[in-house]
């Protein structure tokens, strides 16, 4: 009996150390995987001296679901200097992903306890279970241009995610992807509102021609999709003077594509009829159509005066020089009317004062053509084919713009700085 205990003591004894070693088994694969299994993970090669590495993610344009570098910020060490987060740790109000959800824009950014942080780059459901991983170079803060962080890619989904693509306070353009519900017109939006005065940015017209083929901005109704979106924000800034360098800018990313705008847009949808009783104000230069395709019959346009605007026969209207004409429409037995009135082209200032080495811009308002700027004298005050002027040196000079045969001059006075 006594060798009876003595044997099932042994078996429960080993029973026990077995258990003992398939929970410690089990507690060391939970220490690489926890939680929901919905993981990310950070190579962090090329980072020295690392004992903690914090993963941030926040969603485009609110808050981040974890403060900076918090406990459930950590990440877990898997091997040599790879780390996975848990997205277990965010948000538990949400389940979808650990508190991601479908069709939302997120960022990511992960950081080590010395300082070092990688660039931000966009993220959503699709990178789980994916690595970001640094590349070895640096990318400047689109806050602080002093500061640098570290570019990291995805090693899945590098062709849709990765270093998110925005503008930095001195104008430069960094990153690569926008997130995939992430407008380029309303970043452009954004963005100009706040740096369209900024002394860091001497060309803001070279800086968004650059921009807009990034930002997929290739169309002129876009560029009023980003001046309307302006407006709507009502910051208080100056609207007109953002249109002239969204306008400049695109003349200047797309030489061959004309800018159509806010009136052109709307008169083309009309309908003979539904074209307002007062004149529509037209520039120089810009055209519309008459659409009478509502109405069955042969159409005839013509204008009471082809010099101020000429029309062809499918209702294409032309404006010529300033005046005030009317269109006339005939289908079948019918006669519409369209009052226009050619606006003036005129020199956005007379005179203006210069510091030597200073910038200011002239413009021709209501005047959709190009214009040839000359200047009296460039060694005192030159002009290039924007319009900016640069004062040289101190004196005065003129500065003459040609429109349509006729000559508009502004007086610059150049003083020492």
């Amino acid at each position: 009996m006594k060798r009876f205990r003595s044997t099932i003591s042994i078996i429960l004894s080993l029973l026990i150390l077995l258990s003992a070693g398939v929970t410690a088994s089990a507690a060391d694969t939970s220490s690489s995987t926890t939680g929901s299994g919905d993981l990310v993970y950070f190579d962090a090669s090329g980072w020295k001296n690392v004992t903690m590495i914090y993963c941030h993610i926040w969603k485009r344009g609110g808050d981040a679901f974890i403060g900076w570098q918090l406990k459930k910020e950590a990440c877990k060490k898997v091997s040599g200097n790879k780390w996975s987060y848990d997205l277990a740790n965010l948000d538990a109000s949400t389940t979808m992903s650990g508190g991601l959800k479908s069709g939302e824009d997120y960022c990511i950014i992960f950081s080590a306890q010395t300082g070092k942080q990688t660039y931000d780059a966009t993220f959503s459901k699709a990178c789980v279970g994916d690595t970001l991983k640094l590349t070895g170079k640096l990318i400047e803060n689109t806050v602080d241009y002093e500061k640098k962080a570290d570019e990291a890619v995805w090693t899945k989904n590098s062709s849709k995610f990765g270093p998110h693509l925005a503008f930095t306070s001195i104008g430069n353009i960094v990153g690569k992807f926008l997130c995939p519900h992430e407008k380029g017109t309303e970043v452009i939006g954004d963005w100009l509102p706040t740096y369209y005065k900024s002394s860091f940015i001497k060309d803001k017209v070279a800086v968004l021609a650059k921009a807009f083929p990034k930002f997929g901005i290739t169309s002129a109704n876009q560029i009023q999709d980003i001046y309307d979106y302006i407006v709507s924000k009502k910051t208080g800034e100056d609207e007109k003077a953002m249109k002239e360098i969204l306008e400049d800018a695109f003349a200047k990313a797309y030489p061959s594509k004309k800018i159509v705008s806010k009136i052109e847009t709307r008169i083309r949808d009309y309908y003979v009829w539904d074209i307002p009783e007062k004149p529509i104000k037209m520039n120089i230069g810009q055209n519309f159509f008459i659409k009478a395709g509502a109405l069955e019959g042969k159409k005839k346009f013509w204008s009471t005066n082809k010099k101020v605007t000429a029309v062809n026969s499918k209702g294409k209207v032309t404006a010529k020089k300033a005046g005030t004409v009317k269109i006339r429409a005939k289908i079948s037995v019918l006669t519409f009317v369209c009052k226009i009135r050619v606006r003036t082209p005129k020199i956005s200032n007379k005179k203006l004062n210069l510091t030597v080495g200073n910038y200011k811009k002239l413009t021709v308002k209501n005047y959709n053509k190009r214009v040839e700027w000359k200047s009296s004298n460039s060694k005192i005050a030159k002009v290039y084919s924007s319009g900016y002027i640069k004062g040289v040196k101190k004196g005065t000079a003129t500065i003459t713009a040609k429109v349509k045969g006729k000559k508009l001059k502004c007086k610059v006075t150049v003083k020492k700085a």
